[in-house]
């Protein structure tokens, strides 16, 4: 199975600016929950990032997802 295949990325929370709070987002958190269900997945990770502008979030998301990538190329090669 493909983790890669047909993923998109999800607002599993939002900040309340009024509050001062992150809150999570339950109809994606759900959304999650669903794809996890049919995947027969133990176990997950989700990584949020938050900070302010230009401090290097998105080339933080990015390295994460070239690293899972390789490894799932390496394993379908049969390569660790």
């Amino acid at each position: 199975h493909d983790f890669m295949a047909g993923g998109k990325p999800l607002q599993v929370v939002a900040l309340d600016m009024e509050q001062n709070k992150v809150v999570p987002n339950a109809d994606e958190l759900k959304e999650v929950q669903k794809h996890l269900t049919d995947a027969r997945c133990d176990e997950v990770s989700i990584v949020s990032v938050m900070g302010v502008y230009r401090t290097g979030k998105s080339f933080l998301l990015d390295m994460m997802l070239r690293f899972l990538k390789y490894k799932d190329q390496c394993a379908k090669e049969g390569r660790d």
